[in-house]
Parts: structure tokens; sequence; C-alpha cells
């Protein structure tokens, strides 16, 4: 078993702790306890968290299996990803994981509601990137389906 300590300071433009840096830690682990303890210096405040953890899956050690349209939205979640990544100076990672993406293919989600389901999404990384991500995903899909329609009606033509 491993341990892991995190220290979180307040935010002021969250107006209160960022979780993102314990949520992305854990994705892959498999937690055994966690101990917090709040406290303070020079007037700014923080937590303090103790993770026991064991690591359970490597993100190599993953496979996925995706349908072929839910390959291709995959690819281009990757692709969105390195631009704003490129855009922002951020590493890739800090934008979204690789998990993170396979969820959104996974769950299609429509809303930011339902984007904030999925586990790494937090209040600041949906105002920044929600609505781009559910962009691309409403137009992947409605791209798909025009794209079957005629094929549809070309089949029913032909019986």
């Amino acid at each position: 078993m491993e341990l892991r300590i995190i220290t979180l300071p307040f935010d002021d433009n969250l107006e209160g702790f960022d979780d993102e840096v314990v949520t992305k830690f854990c994705i892959n682990k498999k937690v055994h306890s966690i101990h917090a303890e709040f406290f303070t210096n020079n007037n700014k405040k923080y937590w303090s968290i103790a993770i026991q953890y064991e690591t359970v899956l490597h993100d190599k050690e993953r496979t996925v299996e995706f349908t072929e349209p839910q390959k291709l939205l995959y690819q281009k979640l990757r692709e969105w990803r390195r631009k704003s990544a490129e855009k922002e100076g951020y590493p890739v990672y800090l934008i979204c994981r690789n998990i993170h993406l396979e969820e959104i293919v996974r769950n299609t989600p429509k809303s930011l509601e339902e984007l904030k389901q999925i586990k790494g999404f937090g209040k600041s990384k949906l105002q920044k990137f929600g609505k781009d991500i559910l962009h691309i995903v409403k137009l992947f899909y409605e791209n798909t389906k025009e794209e079957q329609q005629p094929k549809q009606q070309q089949q029913q033509k032909q019986q």
C-alpha cells in the first residue's frame, strides 16, 4: 500500500478548494483510507489530505472496446484536446486525461450537468472546456445521423 499527501490551497476565484487534483489522482486507484486536516498558514487556508491507496489499473493496461463511430469520436476529442492544450500552453492531461475522453464517448453527455457527472470535470474545467466538448459530441452525432439516413433510404428502396 502506498501513501500520497496532497495539500489544497483555498482558491479565491472558486470560493472554495479545487479538489480536481485529488479526483485525478484517485481515478485509477483503490483508495483504502483518506485522512484530511484543515490548517491555516500566514492567514491562508489549506486542506492537507493523506490518501492510502494501491494502483489498480495503469493507463497503458486498460483496453478500450469502442465501435467504429466511437473510435472516430474519441480521435476527434483527442485532436480537440491537443489543439486546446497548445492554445492554452498546458500539457494535454491537464485538459482531459484519456480516461475522461473515454467516458465522454461512452456516456455522450448532452448538457453541462451530464458532463459534470463524469469524474474529473469540476467547476473550472466545465466552465473552460465544457461547451466545446458538448459541441463536438453534438456535431459528431448530428453528422453521423445525416450520413446514415441516405444509406437507410437506399436500403429501403432496394427492398
